[in-house]
């Protein structure tokens, strides 16, 4: 769904940017299981909280944007004191906002498919959106 890509399925002008920048960040992940889900049973959840070897984490360093989410307790009265109520959920909905290649270099990560340590490891870039990275949550745009 284009989500994330292999590097090196990047044009050059898109590799250079990235490898030419003097700060690149690759987010930890790791495989999280979930034997309710029949789409998912287990999936990658990224990290951006995990500290370097610095001590400072990718989240740390970034500015957190305002948190535009309703709160619970608003919708709640909302849905009491109005005649109807209705809840929605957009599918993939951070997935939908594409980041600008400029910062594709803050959301790299390894990737071996078979998780085999004899196996050098690919990287990939996601370009959206992604649930754990501090400004996605206060995105306006």
């Amino acid at each position: 769904m284009n989500f994330v890509d292999f590097v090196e399925n990047l044009s050059s002008e898109q590799r250079k940017k990235i490898f030419s920048s003097a700060l690149q960040y690759f987010i930890p992940w790791r495989a999280v299981w979930n034997s309710n889900s029949l789409s998912t049973p287990c999936r990658p959840v990224f990290d951006a909280s995990h500290p370097t070897s610095t001590g400072v984490s990718l989240n740390m360093t970034l500015a957190k944007g305002r948190n535009n989410m309703n709160k619970l307790l608003e919708i709640f009265i909302r849905w009491r004191i109005r005649r109807c109520g209705f809840h929605t959920d957009i599918q993939k909905m951070y997935n939908t906002i594409k980041l600008d290649e400029d910062f594709w270099k803050y959301q790299l990560y390894f990737w071996q498919k078979d998780l085999d340590p004899n196996i050098e490891p690919v990287i990939k870039v996601i370009k959206t959106l992604i649930y754990g990275v501090t400004p996605s949550v206060g995105v306006t745009r």
